[in-house]
């Protein structure tokens, strides 16, 4: 692995209470070095006979330490097992003065040294950004959803979508997570004023999420559509479909199957309303808002309201202060349908925490 250079990212973090002031050092001995890779850094321990001083530098491609009057190297490097954060370590003592070399690798953009045993040894920690320990805290958070074969349908009928007079593309807050997550999720695009795509576009998936975005005119799932997504369905796939339009701007058999499948009372269409309660499995509920100066789409929403005491095989996701559903599952059906556009949902992992809950209940057997 290529080495970047490090002063220009390390910071250096001075404990001063942890370093000794300069004193007269007796001759040294370097009797142990240990190397010691944790998930978020790596740490090298130069363990010394007697209290030292020393100098740390960000050199290009990785650190130099260098402490004087050490008289005597009694160890050798150990074997690195682990080369996210450092790639080797070269060490040379000449003329009394050690010299340590830390060569790291690109991931590694900080690191703090200080002192322990009473001044005896010297801990280096060699750390990535902080950007990329959440980014990976998130990854294995969301490990489950890379082993499923899932495609997004992009009907939104956006600019990319070609529809030049004026349509809004929401597709890239839903792939964002293949390109950040690398979840290896398919796209493909439903065109401007095309009925439909085949079902045999769909059928190798094992999971659809299908995003109308606020496609409406002259409307949103059609009978072409429909067709698609039934069939689909028969076959044993499970589709997410998301879609604030749904059943203000669709026909009737649309909107007779959904409500069938969902067990769905009665809707209230295009309620506008502005934020929702996220109801996930195991945590407490929390409001969402759908409206802000960042928002890409319209918001409209259409409120479902389900029958006294709801569907024992489904579970709501999102639910209004209006006492109406804007997110519901059907394990039975393998559909998870939301009416409001998740796109406006601010944070990007918060969008696919909603997602996931819907997911995880329909997928799961």
């Amino acid at each position: 692995m290529s080495n970047q250079p490090l002063s220009k990212y390390l910071i250096i973090i001075a404990l001063s209470t942890l370093v000794a002031l300069p004193i007269s050092t007796p001759a040294l001995k370097l009797k142990n070095i240990e190397i010691a890779s944790r998930e978020e850094s790596t740490s090298i321990d130069l363990a010394f006979d007697k209290p030292f001083d020393y100098n740390i530098t960000a050199i290009a491609g990785g650190l130099l330490i260098i402490i004087y009057k050490v008289n005597k190297v009694e160890c050798s490097v150990p074997e690195i097992t682990d080369n996210r954060f450092i790639s080797s370590i070269n060490i040379e003592n000449v003329k009394k003065t050690l010299k340590v070399r830390i060569n790291t690798t690109k991931l590694s953009k900080r690191f703090v040294s200080y002192k322990l045993s009473r001044g005896k040894l010297l801990r280096v920690e060699i750390k990535p950004s902080v950007d990329h320990i959440i980014t990976s805290m998130f990854e294995k958070r969301y490990e489950d959803l890379r082993g499923i074969k899932c495609l997004i349908v992009d009907d939104d009928d956006g600019i990319n979508n070609g529809n030049l007079a004026g349509g809004v593309d929401v597709d890239r807050y839903y792939t964002f997570y293949n390109e950040n997550l690398g979840l290896g999720w398919d796209t493909i695009t439903i065109m401007h004023n095309q009925k439909s795509i085949p079902l045999e576009k769909l059928a190798p998936y094992d999971l659809i999420i299908w995003i109308t975005g606020i496609n409406a005119v002259p409307e949103t799932i059609g009978k072409e559509k429909l067709n698609t997504i039934e069939r689909y369905l028969k076959g044993g796939g499970k589709i997410v479909l998301i879609s604030q339009n749904l059943f203000s701007d669709s026909p009737y058999e649309t909107v007779a199957f959904f409500k069938d499948k969902l067990n769905i009372a009665s809707v209230d269409c295009d309620t506008k309303i502005s934020s929702v309660q996220y109801l996930p499995a195991n945590n407490e509920e929390e409001e969402i808002s759908l409206k802000s100066i960042i928002s890409p789409a319209g918001n409209w929403g259409d409120g479902m309201i389900l029958p006294d005491g709801g569907d024992s095989s489904g579970r709501a996701i999102l639910k209004g202060a209006d006492d109406r559903y804007y997110g519901i599952t059907s394990k039975t059906a393998g559909i998870a349908l939301f009416t409001v556009e998740l796109a406006n949902v601010d944070g990007p992992f918060k969008r696919l925490d909603i997602l996931k809950s819907a997911i995880d209940y329909i997928m799961c057997e």
